[in-house]
């Protein structure tokens, strides 16, 4: 709809819009006007009514001070200055709508501009565009700094505190026209002054007619009333103007309202009134709209309807039902009993109809430790009622919330809820927990040469929890490592500052002897109030480089305890800070001090410690990361550590700037020693990849990361050979090489820590990892991300140049490779490394996509599933069984994984198919999620002879009543297997390596074992080209028969067996043949090709 504003014809020329800035009435804001009374305000001011000194023609809201003195001001006019000051945003926008210029030619607008000199940064300004019916904007001018305290200036007109008329030409014309103001400033002096905005044009001269106005409004009252809406013809040229008037619209309905006018007839220029009665609406609360059109019903020529619709919104004058929580918040401090509290809801302007509504919990409390007594509530009148809540004792220390929330369950016409949460925040009255090694760190010592008030020793908690100093001493020694003097917290304070607790990621600064406020008087400082603060004692002598421990526990002024941290060296000679990730100390002079600050970036517990982030001004300064992020605008940064366990990924849409290096530390276990050899030999090896391109290795970067040392000059780094069929790990000697990206090494500490991997982040696609069939067909390669990436893409990505959509990791607890496949979306950490095996030669690729945050594996759906294990005392082995809809009994590519055959192992557990069975051995397998009672599942296992290996089984998810029993078929025992603390133990008088002894059946019945399922379960096959292998057998006779596709017999064998039997086949042509084997439970018939 188009809006007409004032206008004055003089000759044809006319002002089509002139904003003097009385009010807001003809534009509409970005954001409200706004005034701090002094330096920080955008609005109207009016210079002659002194005497309410009124902003924004509101006296409540005083004129801001130190006002500069612009010449040239007509009347009222828009100014501002600091227009991010009060939290908004750093531009404003005013826009004038649907400018009715239909007819309208020779656009022309003017406007009067002034600007202090000198103040404006770059980029600062003010910029007018125009947009013509659904065009896009157009800038008209833009008076823009080009620099640091520069003028503004549009490269010919620089603006200054004389008020300059500036005029442009709009070139194009239309229907409606949109102007666009926009002022751009930040914190400064950078104050504007903006008067008189006119908008001329040369009238049309063809006859026109439309509504004076695009939109009004009335309010509804409990009678009916008329309203009258004008229409006027302009240049009217002697022919009869006649038009119909319709409603076309609005949300109003037909019974709110009468049109008493259908048509208006003009024979000269002229104002007429269309009659509109608004009735009375009783049945809701909304406000509504009532859209009216005019449509000429003659044929005058040239006829321009300038404003054919119009706008009548009707404002309710009934108050909607209202309910609603009295209040949004309230807090309670948690005791060691039960307690009760209540939280009031309040219905106003009740209508007649019953309102319910229900109440749910939500929040960070968990649910034990409240109990929400009230789910619903129901109001048939004005009234408050309350919601009981019990307030549990629990065992952290944590502040925790309880959120309720408020949903209307009836069907009330037009309620309002007013406040439909309310927060309870719960303040926990337990001892925060002790500090602990590696989260509570020594960060700054400083020793000033002014005094001891200046003096102190900062402690930074890198955790999520706040930790009390209650029990814990700050130990003194010399720099050579001589014990001196204990301060114990709580105790040895000389000041009324006592804080012992440190907040989640928060610090307390120790002084010497100082309260807080001399403490920020001698050091010019005001500590944030977050930083917690102990006075300390004189005798902590901060200076003269000593040693310094933190621990917790032991006796009173005793160097005893459990050490939390240790500084190491002897520090604090002048000031000294601590690198957290590093664990390094920079000494710097007395005057860099920074207590309650860290030097460099640290993002932790989901925040930046101090609330500096990184961005694009930090390009100096160092980031350390603690918790999983993801760089999502444009950041520069020198060095970037991200500590073991989090990721870090850097958006596609997004530029991050590294000048110096990332470093990915990943921390892996090494158990103590057994002095069993076997076991020993295993322990502490994991597989491992370089999450960032560039790092080297050999004996330096082994003997900083504690890399374990073999025979000879061996170390614990090694990579795998998949060209020889044994023997297949690479020993690194010490030889300098650099870590391949995308490959994957088996690397072992001395000792449980850290292992670095620091130079370049890989932020795109890696398709150059290359993988060979070679003898085994495995090849090891690894994740090269600082983030997880997921498997089941890597896989599918991947799947032409697999054998099958696995890949297999260690698990150091087992010392056994585990398989995952596509159907597990296993989340590959970032520096792991795992095996996949190749069906062909080529390169691999990791997608920069497929990178993500994970904590667990919490993506993971619950798995209808079978698990196996044995053990023969020392290590155990798994296979699963997994029912899935869509899986068959054959294989299932990302849903059957086979066990790892790249390193010999004597001792595992597997299973084969059910159909298609090629003597392939899985650890998971995936079948048919129904028929449980007629899949018998052939169970095969890998042990030395005297070995007494167990068998258990966990049910996961099964049918409900679905037994799990264990088959032997040499002893013909069925073990059932699901029941609790159940097991099926045999001592070996000889060594197993396949299947045909044990197999797995599922029943909700007593176990009946059908001859059909026995018969099933027999697999045959070829185990090469002259031999078949029969394994499943029952104790007892067998036949087996030989048959051409045409029917001819070409072998006959009888035999006596248990469990398998190998069969010397004649010599045959190539082709199709049928095997039938025959035995006391009946026939078998399989098809075999010979080649």
């Amino acid at each position: 709809m188009l809006f007409t504003f004032a206008m004055i014809t003089q000759l044809g020329f006319s002002q089509i819009l002139i904003e003097h800035f009385n009010d807001d009435s003809q534009f509409t804001k970005s954001e409200s006007f706004f005034t701090d009374g002094s330096g920080d305000y955008f609005g109207i001011i009016d210079p002659t009514d002194g005497s309410t000194n009124d902003f924004d023609n509101n006296p409540n809201n005083n004129t801001p001070s130190g006002l500069a003195s612009f010449t040239g001001i007509t009347g009222n006019y828009l100014t501002g200055e600091d227009l991010n000051g009060e939290g908004g945003n750093t531009f404003r926008e005013i826009t004038w709508s649907n400018i009715n210029i239909n007819g309208y030619t020779n656009l022309n607008i003017s406007i009067d501009l002034g600007a202090v000199t000198n103040k404006f940064d770059a980029g600062e300004g003010i910029k007018l565009e125009y947009k013509i019916d659904a065009g896009s904007y157009t800038e008209i001018f833009d008076f823009t700094s080009p620099g640091g305290n520069s003028a503004l200036t549009d490269g010919v007109t620089s603006l200054n505190l004389v008020l300059q008329t500036i005029t442009e030409n709009i070139p194009s014309t239309g229907v409606s026209l949109d102007l666009k103001l926009t002022v751009r400033g930040e914190a400064g002096d950078e104050q504007f002054v903006i008067d008189e905005l006119i908008l001329n044009g040369t009238a049309p001269s063809t006859p026109t007619i439309g509504f004076d106005a695009a939109t009004s409004s009335q309010t509804e009252t409990d009678a009916t009333f008329n309203v009258n809406l004008p229409v006027t013809v302009s240049n009217y040229d002697g022919n009869q103007i006649d038009v119909n008037v319709s409603v076309t619209g609005g949300t109003a309905e037909a019974g709110d309202y009468t049109l008493n006018t259908s048509t208006l007839s003009y024979t000269a220029d002229g104002s007429q009134n269309i009659s509109l009665d608004i009735i009375p609406d009783t049945e809701d609360f909304d406000d509504e709209t009532i859209i009216l059109t005019i449509t000429e019903t003659s044929s005058v020529t040239g006829l321009v309807i300038s404003q054919s619709t119009h706008t009548v919104t009707i404002n309710d004058d009934e108050n909607p039902p209202t309910i609603g929580f009295d209040t949004a918040t309230s807090s309670q401090t948690e005791t060691n009993t039960t307690f009760n509290v209540s939280i009031p809801v309040t219905v106003s302007d009740y209508s007649g109809t019953q309102i319910d509504v229900s109440v749910a919990s939500s929040g960070t409390a968990e649910g034990a430790d409240f109990t929400l007594n009230t789910t619903s509530l129901s109001f048939t009148t004005d009234e408050s009622q309350n919601i009981s809540l019990d307030i549990n004792a629990d065992a952290d220390a944590d502040k925790e919330t309880v959120i309720l929330t408020l949903t209307e369950t009836s069907s009330v016409t037009g309620l309002v809820i007013s406040t439909s949460q309310h927060t309870v925040t719960i303040t926990d009255d337990e001892i925060p927990p002790v500090p602990t090694a590696g989260s509570v760190f020594i960060t700054e010592i400083l020793d000033s040469e002014n005094g001891f008030n200046n003096d102190y020793l900062e402690l930074f908690n890198n955790s999520n929890e706040t930790v009390s100093l209650a029990t814990s001493k700050l130990l003194r020694f010399s720099s050579a490592g001589a014990y001196e003097y204990s301060f114990d917290f709580g105790v040895d304070e000389s000041t009324a500052s006592v804080d012992v607790t440190i907040p989640a990621n928060g610090f307390l600064i120790i002084a010497r002897g100082s309260s807080r406020s001399s403490f920020n008087t001698a050091n010019s400082i005001t500590l944030n109030p977050s930083v917690n603060f102990n006075g300390g004692h004189s005798d902590l002598y901060f200076g003269t480089g000593r040693r310094w421990k933190l621990k917790t526990g032991g006796t009173a002024d005793t160097d005893d305890g459990t050490l939390i941290d240790d500084t190491l060296t002897g520090v604090g000679s002048t000031k000294d800070y601590r690198n957290i990730f590093t664990d390094t100390f920079v000494t710097e002079t007395p005057t860099d001090g920074t207590p309650g600050e860290l030097e460099y970036l640290v993002y932790s517990g989901g925040a930046w410690v101090n609330s500096v982030a990184m961005d694009g001004t930090t390009a100096t300064k160092d980031a350390y990361f603690y918790d999983n992020y993801t760089v999502s605008s444009n950041a520069s940064v020198n060095n970037i550590g991200v500590a073991s366990g989090n990721s870090f990924i850097v958006n596609t849409s997004s530029t991050l700037t590294v000048t110096g290096s990332v470093t990915y530390n990943r921390n892996i276990t090494t158990p103590a020693t057994t002095g069993d050899t076997n076991l020993d030999k295993l322990e502490g090896w994991h597989l491992m990849s370089s999450p960032v391109t560039g790092q080297a290795y050999g004996t330096t970067w082994a003997d900083t990361n504690e890399i374990a040392s073999g025979t000879a000059s061996n170390r614990g780094i090694a990579t795998y050979n998949n060209t020889v069929a044994s023997s297949n790990w690479v020993y690194s000697d010490g030889t300098t090489s650099t870590f391949a990206t995308g490959a994957g090494y088996s690397i072992k500490r001395t000792t449980t820590g850290d292992v670095s991997f620091t130079g370049t982040l890989n932020t795109g696609d890696i398709s150059d990892v290359a993988i060979t069939t070679g003898t085994t067909s495995y090849n090891l390669v690894g994740n090269p991300y600082t983030a997880y990436i997921n498997s089941a893409t890597f896989l599918t990505t991947n799947t032409s140049l697999l054998d099958s959509e696995t890949i297999w990791i260690w698990d150091s607890s087992t010392k056994n490779y585990v398989a995952k496949m596509t159907g597990d979306a296993f989340k590959i950490a970032p520096g792991q490394g795992f095996f996949i095996k190749a069906s062909a030669g080529g390169n691999l690729t990791f997608e920069e996509t497929s990178q993500s945050h994970e904590t667990d594996t919490f993506l993971k759906a619950i798995s209808t599933e079978i698990v196996l294990s044995i053990t023969d005392g020392n290590s155990i082995r798994f296979a699963k069984v997994r029912y899935k809809e869509g899986s068959s009994k054959a294989f299932d590519n990302g849903f059957d994984g086979e066990t790892f055959k790249g390193i010999p192992n004597s001792f595992d557990i597997y299973t084969q198919l059910l159909s298609n069975n090629i003597n392939k051995n899985y650890q998971i397998q995936s079948l048919p999620n129904s028929d449980y009672e007629n899949m018998v599942i052939p169970v095969g296992v890998n042990a030395i002879s005297g070995k007494e290996i167990t068998f258990t089984a966990e049910a996961l998810n099964l049918p409900s009543d679905t037994k799990v029993f264990l088959e032997d078929r040499l002893t013909n025992v069925f073990t059932r297997l699901d029941k609790t603390n159940s097991e099926y133990k045999i001592t070996l008088s000889e060594a197993l390596n396949g299947t045909g002894r044990f197999y797995i059946h599922t029943t909700q019945s007593a176990l009946s074992v059908k001859d059909d399922a026995i018969l099933n379960s027999i697999s045959i096959f070829k185990s090469d080209a002259s031999t078949l292998k029969i394994i499943g057998f029952s104790q007892g006779n067998a036949n087996i028969k030989l048959f051409s596709i045409t029917g001819k017999q070409v072998m006959n064998a009888s035999f006596k067996t248990i469990g398998a039997k190998y069969i010397s086949l004649p010599k045959l042509a190539k082709g199709v043949y049928i095997v039938q084997l025959e035995t006391q439970n009946g026939k078998l018939n399989k098809k075999i090709i010979l080649e």
